[in-house]
């Protein structure tokens, strides 16, 4: 078979089929670009990208992975039930038989998202699932949607843990939008994380510098020295007990024992008013966090924060 024809009845024959689930619909792959260009078969310099699957096997809904062969694997889960394309505004791909601006509030909807939830949870125990991404910038363009979509996700998190209690449950933010850099700009949203307190298991968030300030790497280079001085002071905090002094220079510091996670350390900070107005300092544009823990201590695990200009 000639390589054009391979392209186009194997790989973006693969690409654009369809499914139906629920109702909705489901592809295999994304409806990315250069598959829809494959597809198309131009190709005036004749160069081509040949795709090889290795071991293992996907038939769009289900994965098989020989463990034998790949050790030490996590499964890492996204279930993202809105739409990038319009910056999280509403739902994605759903059947025509549903109104788009019903989404979250539509009964099929949550029934279907509910179900498909447990249904990953059931069959894959995975190590991490993350319920919504980017949840904080549907709240900023459709409120009603984002209201809906925490009264579901709450649900849905309790059907998880029924399923697979060892997983960690989660959504996902967008630190651009967080902090008001990107499209609709506005005050930092930091409160947002409170939404879910109780039922977040895992701090994630994505970010996409350029949508910022950032314009090369070097401006998005983690403070090594900031990192140093907090981790130095949180190891000093775990063996000693005995709370850090606000280093030199430094323009806020946040400390906590006990918690296991950053989400938890994170969400606590948010609930303290003083605590919630020093990590939101304006002025503070470098940070530094440290964690250490002691197996003979009381509290087990010690967190510092430093914040800087």
């Amino acid at each position: 078979m000639k390589r054009r024809n391979f392209l186009k009845y194997s790989s973006a024959a693969a690409a654009w089929a369809g499914f139906q689930l629920q109702g909705f619909s489901v592809n295999p792959m994304p409806r990315l670009p250069f598959l829809k260009a494959l597809a198309g078969g131009g190709n005036p310099n004749n160069r081509v990208l040949v795709l090889i699957q290795l071991t293992g096997g996907n038939d769009g809904l289900n994965t098989f992975i020989p463990l034998d062969q790949y050790g030490n694997l996590k499964l890492f889960y996204s279930i993202d039930p809105t739409d990038g394309v319009v910056q999280r505004s509403r739902t994605a791909n759903l059947p025509p038989s549903i109104d788009p601006a019903a989404g979250f509030t539509d009964s099929r909807v949550r029934d279907s998202f509910i179900a498909y939830a447990a249904y990953v949870a059931k069959n894959y125990q995975p190590e991490y699932l993350a319920l919504g991404v980017e949840v904080n910038m549907t709240f900023e363009r459709a409120p009603e949607q984002f209201e809906a979509f925490v009264t579901l996700y709450a649900e849905a998190y309790e059907v998880v843990k029924g399923n697979s209690p060892k997983t960690k449950v989660f959504p996902t933010f967008q630190l651009e939008d967080l902090e008001g850099a990107f499209g609709i700009v506005h005050r930092p949203r930091w409160e947002i994380f409170d939404r879910f307190r109780g039922r977040m298991d895992v701090l994630a968030i994505s970010t996409y510098p350029f949508l910022g300030e950032a314009r090369s790497a070097a401006d998005v280079r983690g403070d090594t020295v900031l990192d140093s001085t907090a981790q130095t002071l949180a190891a000093n905090y775990a063996k000693s007990g005995a709370q850090p002094a606000l280093p030199a220079g430094a323009l806020v510091m946040r400390l906590s024992a006990g918690y296991p996670s950053f989400a938890e350390v994170f969400s606590s900070w948010r609930g303290v008013p003083a605590d919630a107005a020093a990590i939101a300092d304006r002025t503070a544009t470098r940070a530094g966090l440290g964690v250490a823990y002691d197996p003979n201590s009381t509290l087990g695990v010690y967190w510092v924060l430093v914040l800087d200009d």
